[in-house]
């Protein structure tokens, strides 16, 4: 996929945003969008301690997905990302990672970003 530039939103609204860019197995994206969908799925990561905002988009061409995260602080996400890849009893992640193109390295996580403007 190519590199995807993101960044801090208006006057420092946001302290720190995180871009995740999967690349879905075709056919797989029904599959992949009800577990982003579910309670375990964008709805925890929203409700999470620091979470601003989150956006989801998917282009059909590239099979692409993407969430953009807004956070409070890079403490707050690390702290966040940390409970997702070890601690969360859904077991989201590991769901996930078999309708990914290559499996785990399907997921790319780009962060911190710089240059976003919001118009």
């Amino acid at each position: 996929p190519p590199p995807i530039l993101s960044g801090l939103v208006g006057s420092e609204m946001c302290i720190r945003d995180s871009i995740i860019a999967s690349h879905i197995k075709p056919g797989k994206i029904d599959e992949y969008q009800a577990l982003i969908d579910s309670e375990a799925g964008v709805k925890t990561t929203r409700n999470y301690k620091g979470c601003i905002s989150l956006e989801t988009s998917y282009n059909e061409d590239s099979n692409m997905y993407f969430i953009i995260e807004n956070w409070e602080s890079a403490e707050l996400y690390q702290e966040y990302l940390n409970w997702r890849l070890t601690e969360d009893p859904s077991g989201l992640v590991s769901d996930i990672v078999p309708l990914l193109v290559g499996g785990e390295s399907g997921m790319k996580v780009y962060n911190p970003n710089t240059r976003y403007k919001l118009y």
